[in-house]
């Protein structure tokens, strides 16, 4: 084992700095890495309701945009979303894309039976 030199110390000292900056780089960018995420909260999927009017519910974090079967909703702050929905009878399949920044995509899809 070769003796620790100032000059080996100040070279294991940068290689260190370098390591630590460099996974604190991958902390700070893991939600880029991630991409968007969606989680429906309400109502359950496969439900079946008795209303026509349903209010989905629930988060998307890291997105630039999203939808419902084409038609665009609003977050609130905290990446929370509530939209209300009209039903025709029988099976319905509700789809919701999101869009971060960077023009990744995730979608959550929603299968409701209605029965007036």
């Amino acid at each position: 084992m070769r003796p620790l030199t100032p000059e080996r110390l100040r070279h294991l000292l940068y290689a260190a700095a370098l390591l630590a900056l460099l996974l604190y780089g991958l902390y700070e960018a893991r939600g880029m890495i991630a991409g968007p995420q969606i989680v429906i909260e309400s109502p359950q999927n496969g439900a079946t309701v008795t209303e026509p009017r349903l209010t989905v519910t629930g988060v998307a974090k890291r997105i630039s945009a999203i939808s419902v079967n084409d038609r665009q909703m609003f977050i609130d702050e905290a990446g929370r979303f509530e939209e209300a929905l009209l039903l025709l009878p029988g099976y319905n399949i509700l789809v919701i894309n999101a869009e971060d920044s960077y023009g990744r995509e995730t979608r959550a899809s929603l299968e409701v039976v209605y029965q007036p």
